[in-house]
């Protein structure tokens, strides 16, 4: 049909297809604001590439490259193997720090008292507890091994004389005993009160040597006595009711008493003396602290010294096959009834025990470093104290 020949009744629409027409205008009219409002959404679910030119025409995040829109790389995740910077990786990076946030716990840690593992050797206050009191100089110090701090006790550094025997504690940590050496015979023993910094004479005798305590507050200390002869004497911290223990003639022992001995807390005492009058020979001896009982523990032809009681049933010692001035000193041990002698360790030249006897702090002969023995585990502890001489270990 031509154009021309179209009729207007042809051209109008019948009523029905009025209605229909304007329906479907209205649908168009209300659903074209949204088609121009979503005409930047896209069925395209990122998964894959786009046409593009630069960066804007892409979407949702995603850049364009090689003309083609993608997401962007994910950032590489930083990890930090070290976290407290202590030099030393974390266990789960492969490393050995077991506690990667705090640079005080690492495997060169000493493992000080606080219930922490802090050298990562799955074992917990291996130096054990308490403080141990010690000299640097003319000084006298504890290290309180909660903390590993260091504490002078006062009057000690300002004193013009020097040590003839070395200070100590008494048992129950009030008292630190001492011997004044005026560079006569004559020498005067004393004690500061720790608290109060109070100084009190308690004896006067000739050539006072070693001192040490016994747990009632009583001092023993040996002292070489004109005649000649060595004596041990016990007396109060007053100065009252001295008593001879013991005593031998320099003509029976040339060199006399060793100026090292020890007293237990069941109140015995070890000591070292020449049985046979010669500077090579030394044997270990014990007896009660009233002087009864002496017996002669070591027998073995050797120099025997520097006893120190390592509980109720051991003495161990400073010991030599060969004379007492030897450029190796090794440790024994012997027990009470004189059996069990045995060498312990080689290249130490002393010890003290912590107050439950279960480590001991060894003192290396030259070189050697120092070790906390654990006599219960036999394990043997790194742990630096720098020291002139050790005195206790006390609570």
């Amino acid at each position: 049909m031509k154009l021309e020949n179209i009729t207007e009744k042809e051209f109008k629409h019948s009523p029905t297809k009025r209605i229909i027409n304007a329906i479907s205008k209205g649908i168009i009219y209300a659903t074209t604001p949204l088609l121009i409002a979503t005409s930047g959404l896209s069925c395209d679910d990122g998964d894959h590439n786009e046409p593009c030119v630069t960066n804007y025409n892409c979407k949702s995040g995603r850049i364009c490259v090689e003309g083609e829109c993608v997401n962007p790389p994910e950032e590489p995740e930083i990890v930090n193997e070290d976290n407290d910077d202590d030099g030393f990786k974390a266990i789960i990076h492969g490393g050995t720090d077991c506690d990667d946030f705090d640079d005080l716990i690492n495997p060169e840690q000493t493992d000080w008292c606080d219930g922490i593992d802090n050298n990562c050797n799955d074992l917990i206050d291996e130096i054990g507890c308490g403080n141990i009191y010690f000299i640097r100089g003319k000084e006298v110090f504890y290290t309180d091994l909660s903390t590993l701090e260091e504490t002078e006790i006062p009057y000690f550094s300002g004193l013009d004389f020097y040590f003839s025997s070395l200070p100590k504690i008494s048992p129950d940590n009030s008292k630190l005993s001492f011997v004044e050496n005026p560079g006569t015979m004559e020498r005067t023993i004393y004690y500061l009160d720790i608290a109060t910094s109070n100084v009190n004479q308690i004896t006067e005798d000739a050539g006072i040597g070693a001192i040490s305590w016994f747990s009632n507050n009583k001092i023993v200390y040996f002292a070489r006595m004109n005649g000649p002869k060595d004596v041990i004497y016990s007396v109060d911290i007053d100065g009252s009711n001295k008593q001879t223990l013991y005593t031998k003639p320099l003509g029976e022992s040339a060199s006399g008493l060793h100026l090292s001995f020890d007293t237990s807390p069941e109140g015995k005492i070890a000591f070292s003396i020449s049985p046979n009058g010669t500077r090579d020979l030394r044997e270990i001896y014990l007896m009660n602290g009233d002087g009864d009982n002496l017996i002669r523990l070591t027998n073995n032809g050797g120099c025997n010294w520097n006893p120190v009681f390592g509980g109720a049933d051991k003495v161990y010692y400073v010991c030599s096959p060969e004379d007492c001035f030897p450029d190796q000193k090794n440790l024994c041990s012997i027990s009470l009834d004189g059996s069990n002698q045995k060498l312990e360790f080689e290249k130490y030249r002393g010890l003290i025990f912590s107050p439950d006897n279960s480590k001991a702090l060894m003192d290396g002969d030259y070189g050697v470093q120092d070790k906390v023995w654990d006599l219960n585990t036999s394990e043997l502890f790194q742990f630096d104290l720098y020291y002139d001489h050790l005195l206790t270990w006390r609570k």
